[in-house]
């Protein structure tokens, strides 16, 4: 009971507890009450002692930190990454000036994030983030290329993050702005990159939170309404069957299901649908109507930003992934699945393929029933959180060539080409509890090698050419790349 507690020993407590002043000058308010009330310390002592935390408290670090009254809980974060990567490239047809098919590049690259999340209320919660790379799918900067830190130049800074959150209810709510994205994917990179933020509205409903399911199982409805391209109301054409008035919209619905066996064993299956309005990526003479550079507006550098390169995706998507252990470590079987309902549309009038069985057609480059499929399985054993921890990755993909948008998909793995197979793997080891190094290697081929490059719009060696195209969409017969990374969170 604490009236009997020695007020020597109390007052211990509080000094004691000044140690730690960031959390006493804040927190101290309700025990000070209860000993006055208690009768073991006099009002006028717990005034002294209020204002002797406040002073030292003014004098660390966190104390000279203002925040807004508006502002209830502040989080702020970062990392760095520094990587050596290797790419080996051997593309279908060779390069005119050259008269080689491979090409070899070794780069050092820079990556910088740092962000802040904040609690403004009960309901509603904001942010931010800036970071290297202009492109959504990556943050990285070349060391020593032009416009990007070249001849000890200085690295740019963008916005990747700025949102606003509300949660009128426990597990409902909505997001508003440049955020991260929504979706459960497994991180794995099939169909959407690790590393895009997309911009608009989305939307989430926690079944079990809502409705106060007591038992194994967890489901969460996903909805998003993303803004791909801004194009200009005032066209009044059509042009290759694209609306040029219309701006381009995302659309993707998601049910994530989780069951829980134990502690230890979890199964996660997340069915959904992702597809784009009938809008156009570009003008009709290929010019970005908005959005900077064509890199930096078609997503990643091998995008595909035609008139109509939004056209033809009708995306079933089922991303997953079964937690266990194994010796104890935590481990995940992983597997994603991509089906395009609209393939045909996608082949014939996007890509320019020949239609199956056709008279006359060059069977070199007709469509195929297995263009529009994608799939991945893999395996992560570990996970890197504190000093000594480590993981293991290993997974194996096939990429259909109208089975994903080529400008969400991974832009590492084969260059986040279409058309390929091959396998990843992968591992990381914690230096210190915020020092991590990773090793990474990646192996892609073709996954039919009987395309005719020259007759597909936007493979090959035709980038920037054809049609409004941005970047070459299944030019390569291999790809290798290692990467090696350390990064210093903080």
């Amino acid at each position: 009971m604490i009236k009997y507690i020695p007020r020597s020993a109390a007052l211990l407590a509080l000094a004691s507890g000044a140690l730690t002043a960031h959390a006493l000058a804040q927190d101290s308010g309700a025990l000070l009450d209860a000993l006055v009330q208690e009768g073991v310390i006099k009002e006028s002592k717990a005034e002294a002692i209020r204002a002797k935390l406040a002073q030292d408290f003014s004098k660390t670090s966190a104390g000279k930190i203002k925040l807004d009254s508006s502002i209830k809980e502040l989080k702020i974060y970062g990392d760095a990454r520094f990587r050596y990567q290797w790419d080996e490239i051997r593309s279908q047809l060779k390069n005119a000036s050259t008269s080689d098919d491979k090409r070899s590049l070794q780069r050092e690259r820079i990556r910088l994030r740092i962000g802040a999340d904040a609690k403004l209320s009960d309901e509603f919660t904001a942010g931010f983030q800036l970071s290297t790379g202009q492109t959504s799918d990556s943050d990285n900067q070349t060391v020593g290329s032009a416009g990007e830190g070249g001849g000890f130049g200085k690295f740019p800074l963008y916005i990747s993050k700025a949102y606003l959150g509300w949660e009128p209810i426990k597990g409902l709510g909505g997001v508003i702005g440049k955020q991260t994205n929504p979706f459960y994917t497994n991180e794995q990179g099939l169909v959407w990159d690790a590393d895009i933020n997309p911009v608009g509205l989305s939307e989430k409903a926690e079944l079990h939170k809502l409705y106060g399911w007591v038992g194994p199982w967890e489901v969460t409805l996903n909805a998003g309404q993303f803004t791909f391209a801004d194009n200009n109301e005032g066209w009044k054409s059509q042009a290759n069957g694209t609306d040029l008035a219309t701006d381009a919209f995302l659309f993707q619905a998601q049910a994530v299901v989780g069951f829980k066996f134990d502690d230890s064993h979890k199964l996660t299956a997340a069915p959904g649908f992702l597809t784009y309005n009938s809008a156009s990526a570009k003008n009709a003479t290929g010019s970005v109507l908005s959005g900077g550079s064509a890199t930096a507006s078609t997503v990643n550098g091998s995008g595909f930003a035609a008139a109509n390169g939004t056209r033809g995706l009708q995306l079933l998507l089922l991303p997953g992934d079964f937690t266990t252990k194994i010796a104890g470590i935590k481990t995940k079987l992983v597997w994603d699945f991509s089906y395009n309902l609209d393939g045909e549309t996608r082949a014939y009038d996007v890509y320019g393929l020949t239609r199956i069985g056709a008279i006359g057609s060059n069977g070199s480059n007709r469509r195929s029933a297995t263009d529009d499929y994608a799939w991945l399985v893999g395996l992560v054993f570990g996970e890197n959180k504190k000093k000594g921890d480590f993981s293991l990755l290993a997974n194996y993909r096939a990429t259909g060539l109208t089975a994903v948008d080529p400008n969400l998909n991974d832009s590492d793995f084969a260059n986040s080409r279409l058309n390929t197979r091959g396998f990843k793997l992968g591992v990381g080891y914690n230096l210190s509890n915020a020092v991590v190094l990773n090793l990474a290697y990646q192996n892609a081929f073709n996954l039919r090698s009987e395309l005719d490059s020259s007759a597909i719009t936007g493979s090959a060696t035709v980038p920037w050419s054809k049609a409004g195209v941005a970047g070459s969409l299944a030019d390569r017969n291999n790809v290798q790349i290692f990467q090696a990374d350390v990064t210093v969170k903080f």
